[in-house]
């Protein structure tokens, strides 16, 4: 630990560049969101039918 070379970036800069990387990653467009609750509801409805 003691001879690690020195970080190129800044923390100031690490942690600006995991908030970018979160906001881009969780960044979903209307239609995404519109399918994933649909297939949703869907595995619900299936599940409960298996149910019987």
């Amino acid at each position: 630990m003691i001879n690690d070379p020195p970080s190129t970036l800044k923390p100031a800069e690490v942690a600006a560049l995991l908030v970018q990387h979160a906001v881009k990653k969780h960044k979903d467009r209307y239609e995404n969101i519109f399918f994933k609750a649909v297939g949703f509801h869907c595995w619900i409805i299936c599940s409960y039918l298996a149910s019987f």
